[in-house]
């Protein structure tokens, strides 16, 4: 492994020089990658067509550009890519596509396992890491986190449900990420309490805070705008203009680690 990337690391430094210096970054990327074209894939690829954006896709189906994603990462026009493959995948590209020196935006979770995340920390040199935790990019999120504050938190209960009882994927990583990070922002970990299930008589995506005095804010993700278009906004801004993303590897490190912890709870 330790091989690879240092053979990836003297391509990259070939193929990618104007990634040394912040001075020569382009004010924006050429075209932008997207590695995972299925029903999140998708939305992403209809995104950057309604924002003009050139994108190259790729997708072990096929029906893309290409089904071999290093075809992304070696191209020199590419600067920054999205990854919205199975969450199982994503810390493999995540820290190929960083050794390339390529910015990245990765779908929720940033890794399976702690340790994987802890390493992708370790690589990010100047590239910008954003995960994708939608909920930080809703309308009402500021409206909602001043709410809490003067609320005076007691305990934040989170519910993600979908009913689609046949769906084999692990329940925590579809439905948990966003609402997890989301509640990060303003409360401890100690006081958050959720529920997450594909056996649900309807769909559910809810914060309830409750505050001192028993004083209850119910909040559902209801109109926003498009929350997936003003993340991927966000990004581009990131890459034009080296800011630190909002949903970082640090708010990804933090929220897969509450993840992690509830897994474990479930087994216990």
């Amino acid at each position: 492994m330790k091989k690879d990337i240092m053979l990836l690391t003297a391509i990259s430094n070939e193929i990618e020089p104007w990634m040394k210096t912040k001075d020569t970054l382009p004010e924006l990327p050429v075209r932008i990658g997207l590695i995972g074209v299925g029903k999140w894939g998708q939305n992403y690829k209809r995104i950057f067509k309604e924002l003009d954006i050139p994108v190259v896709t790729c997708d072990l189906n096929g029906g893309e550009d290409t089904k071999n994603y290093w075809d992304i990462l070696k191209d020199c026009g590419i600067k920054a890519i999205v990854i919205a493959t199975p969450p199982e995948t994503h810390a493999d590209i995540v820290l190929h596509a960083l050794t390339m020196k390529k910015d990245v935006l990765v779908e929720k979770p940033l890794a399976i396992d702690i340790s994987q995340a802890q390493e992708l920390k370790s690589k990010i040199g100047n590239q910008v890491l954003m995960v994708g935790h939608l909920l930080h990019y809703h309308s009402e999120a500021e409206a909602l986190k001043d709410k809490a504050a003067r609320a005076g938190i007691k305990k934040v209960l989170l519910r993600g449900v979908k009913n689609e009882p046949a769906r084999k994927d692990d329940v925590v990583w579809a439905l948990a990420p966003h609402l997890m990070s989301f509640a990060l922002s303003f409360a401890e970990p100690s006081q958050i309490e959720s529920f997450f299930s594909f056996k649900g008589t309807k769909r559910e995506n809810s914060i309830e805070i409750v505050g001192e005095d028993n004083f209850t804010i119910d909040w559902t993700q209801a109109e926003g705008g498009d929350l997936l278009k003003e993340e991927v906004k966000h990004f581009l801004h990131c890459v034009r203009t080296r800011e630190k993303p909002l949903t970082d590897v640090e708010d990804g490190i933090k929220t897969l680690q509450c993840l992690i912890s509830y897994k474990e709870n479930l087994k216990s």
